[in-house]
């Protein structure tokens, strides 16, 4: 947004869009890449321009570098793709020694994600494709520092997802083992990826006799890559697997990802000759060969979570009902470092207790009961159900970062409630048109389910909540029964075409680092929701689909809980509370400024449940009242 305080030039941003390219006045910053002599401070300039990726060579001696250029018009399948790549990608490869001028690709449009050197140094691995070409359309390069493009054969393979394409988030998994480049992909007309050699012609395939395959490599080096699949160790070449690690071990690659590191670098294996490895409690260090550097086991019930590691010494976390400890492990042993949130210990954590019933389409699943420490069953204010189709929660996720994320049964149950994560499939096994008469009937066998077991429940004092797609669920399963006595949705889409067109508040507020159009009409129509069609195409299965279309239908007291910086508009959660005021319901919207789709601030976390409290207790716990305008039962 442009403009100043004295009101001499005005406020506003500007969005276009032309041959479905899209674009704002706000533009990106222009970045300066740097060499400094750390002995003489003196600076030389390598680069400049929107520099958005940068790739050191194995010697030092060059860097690639990855510009934004000018915005993409995307092609027809290209246009629902939730993190579409909405600018080009030029390359250019840079010396960092002087050893001549900076080499360009050409006019080649470089994908993000991929920018592997060569061991030798003397080439880049890349995506690429023309200008006026599909990202399925491109196929791998290899760009050398002396500017010539040498095309590598990908024949009949594809790097992406069935249905999916290239796009900022999902990167193109290659490297190079030696000289020889590999690729993991997909024949087309399967859904199976594996790795491929592309030494010639025609691919090769690597891992085919894996049960799994690994989508990432643990450690590259020498021609040969260290990968954990199977519950095994293997070493990778050109011509095939090897087995290092014994039949009667349980190995799998420990050190887990970190979230904060860009996309590639997640993506990329480090070159290295060993590899972090963990089996049960042990952790330890595998390495080229199979040799175990060493192992050390670890007090984890749970497993050892690695954050860090290195040849002699690895970073390991335990996390045992909520306490967590960090320890240095080595070959010596293992050493305490810190331990947080040992006051968990002294909690008493309600544990899920599993309820066994058929599911809508007549298949043994799990829903889990939690009640709170202390009451018996007969003695709770009521019960919590809580909807996410396709996941019930199992209660092993209870550390403290887990535990403020989301709608957490184990913290519900604290205000003197239980609380049932309902096994739901997940809304890819219904028809649009069925889905939330599936999700009502699933929610139904569910909590039949839990009566017979725990008869002393009380049946006329149930509560629907979710948070996120769980929400809308909930929403869903209001339109279809009367059964429940309150509603709480958190975070959730109600209006399906509202939220396939509006901004994302990211985009809004900061068009310059990145428009994200693109990613509403995806989510919608390709993602959970999978409406496969724009609005306009589908009018009648978005309403059916939308909540918010529905709600003279919704009879049940709704509490809704949005927030300003959520990538679901808070919008969604505003039209619904005016349909209900319009129609004189009992409804609650709680807006959080500053938050996300969940709760960061300590002070809102705590909050929010208090909210949630105070709510339940007027409309399912002692003394509760009911809604003022009960309507006639809804009806599909």
């Amino acid at each position: 947004m442009v403009g100043d305080r004295g009101g001499a030039s005005p406020s506003r941003t500007v969005f276009d869009t032309r041959d479905a390219a899209v674009s704002s006045d706000e533009l990106s910053a222009l970045l300066t890449l740097v060499l400094i002599d750390s002995v003489s401070g003196a600076t030389d300039v390598l680069a400049e321009g929107r520099i958005r990726d940068i790739a050191v060579s194995p010697d030092g001696q060059w860097l690639a570098v990855l510009k934004a250029a000018e915005p993409i018009p995307l092609v027809e399948a290209e246009r629902n793709v939730q993190s579409a790549v909405l600018r080009r990608g030029r390359l250019t490869l840079v010396s960092v020694v002087g050893q001549g001028p900076a080499v360009s690709a050409g006019p080649l449009d470089v994908a993000p994600n991929l920018l592997r050197w060569s061991p030798a140094s003397d080439e880049v691995l890349v995506w690429t494709r023309r200008d006026d070409q599909g990202w399925a359309d491109g196929g791998l390069a290899a760009v050398g520092v002396d500017g010539r493009v040498r095309r590598i054969a990908s024949t009949g393979l594809s790097p992406t997802g069935e249905g999916r394409t290239v796009d900022e988030l999902r990167p193109i998994r290659a490297d190079w083992l030696g000289d020889k480049v590999i690729l993991y992909a997909r024949k087309a007309g399967t859904s199976r990826s594996d790795w491929w050699g592309l030494d010639g012609e025609r691919p090769v395939p690597l891992t085919v006799a894996l049960a799994r395959t690994p989508e990432r490599l643990a450690a590259v080096e020498d021609g040969r890559a260290l990968v954990f699949a199977d519950e095994a160790l293997w070493e990778m070449t050109a011509g095939g697997l090897r087995r290092l690690s014994s039949s009667k071990e349980a190995w799998s690659q420990g050190q887990a990802d970190d979230p904060m590191k860009p996309v590639r670098v997640r993506a990329t294996a480090p070159r290295r000759t060993w590899a972090a490895a963990a089996a049960a409690a042990t952790i330890g260090v595998r390495s080229l060969g199979g040799v175990a550097a060493w192992q050390v086991r670890t007090p984890c019930a749970q497993g050892p979570r690695l954050r860090a590691a290195s040849p002699t010494a690895a970073v390991v976390l335990c996390v045992d009902r909520g306490v967590e400890t960090l320890s240095l492990a080595t070959p010596a042993g293992l050493r305490i470092v810190d331990r947080v949130n040992e006051a968990f210990e002294d909690l008493v954590i309600p544990q899920a207790r599993p309820i066994a019933h058929r599911d809508v389409r007549g298949r043994m699943t799990q829903s889990f009961l939690y009640l709170p420490p202390g009451l018996a069953a007969s003695e709770v204010k009521g019960v919590l159900v809580q909807v996410y189709p396709g996941i019930a929660d199992d209660g092993r996720r209870i550390d403290a970062q887990s535990l403020q994320s989301s709608l957490r049964p184990q913290l519900l149950t604290s205000g003197g409630y239980a609380v049932l994560s309902v096994g739901l499939p997940t809304q890819a096994e219904s028809a649009r048109a069925e889905m939330f008469e599936d999700f009502a009937r699933g929610v139904d066998l569910a909590v039949e389910a839990m009566l017979i077991e725990f008869p002393e429940l009380p049946r006329d004092r149930l509560a629907l909540i979710g948070h996120s797609f769980g929400g809308y669920a909930a929403l869903g399963v209001a339109t279809r029964t009367d059964r429940f006595r309150s509603l709480v949705v958190w975070a959730a889409p109600t209006d399906m075409a509202g939220k396939w067109g509006e901004f994302m508040s990211q985009g809004r507020l900061w068009p310059q680092d990145g428009l994200t159009l693109n990613q509403p009409i995806g989510a919608v129509e390709t993602g959970q929701a999978g409406m496969g069609n724009p609005p306009w195409d589908a009018v009648r299965q978005y309403a059916d689909a939308s909540p918010y279309w529905l709600a003279d239908r919704i009879h049940t007291p709704l509490l809704l809980i949005t927030a300003d910086r959520d990538y679901v508009p808070m919008t969604q959660s505003e039209r619904m509370f005016t349909a209900l005021h319009r129609q004189g319901r009992r409804a609650r919207l709680i807006a959080y400024w500053g938050e996300g789709h969940d709760n960061a601030s300590p002070a809102n976390i705590r909050d929010v449940y208090h909210q949630i409290f105070d709510w339940l207790d007027q409309t399912i716990g002692a003394g509760a009242v009911t809604s003022s305008d009960p309507g006639e039962p809804p009806t599909p």
